[in-house]
């Protein structure tokens, strides 16, 4: 197609060149060829500027999840413990796990929330987390999500861990 613009182009200006001399109008037409060129190669930059945003886009949604995690129940506290791991392809921070409490008629009751070690996590790596939840009375459930920091900006994941207790 590119191929096919440039040569139209270069045999318009040819043909409509008749009264210049043959050097004046080659010029005109390797002016006119490189101006063509010029906004071939921007329309080619702009397709693959909003491709890469498309990536970042579909990537950016669940970049960390939770892979592993532990729940005890002692006598009045519980304790909650995991790992959580970046499965996207560009360096995460901030990441917080975020626990909703909900009684037996999933009433929300309270929120709590703790920070992975480390705070920062490279594409792949692992980071742990911990939680004691000190009054356990009235608690059902507890739904565990995330959130992270990515280029100043803050996401959630999109799918929820649910504990339950009887």
């Amino acid at each position: 197609m590119k191929k096919v613009v440039v040569l139209v182009l270069g045999l318009f200006l040819l043909f409509s060149c008749g009264e210049k001399s043959e050097e004046e109008g080659l010029k005109e037409q390797i002016k006119a060829l490189n101006e063509e060129i010029m906004v071939l190669q921007e329309r080619i930059e702009n397709l693959e500027t909003s491709a890469e945003g498309e990536e970042e886009t579909e990537e950016d949604e669940d970049m960390v999840r939770i892979i592993q995690y532990t729940n005890d129940i002692f006598s009045d506290y519980l304790e909650i413990e995991g790992k959580v791991k970046n499965v996207g392809k560009r360096n995460v921070e901030g990441i917080q796990i975020i626990f909703k409490r909900f009684d037996s008629v999933n009433q929300f009751v309270g929120l709590n929330s703790t920070f992975t070690t480390p705070s920062i996590l490279r594409p792949a790596e692992v980071a742990t987390f911990h939680k004691t939840i000190v009054d356990k009375k009235g608690i059902h459930q507890i739904q565990l999500s995330l959130q992270w920091v990515y280029q100043d900006q803050e996401y959630r994941s999109q799918e929820k861990l649910v504990l339950n207790f009887d």
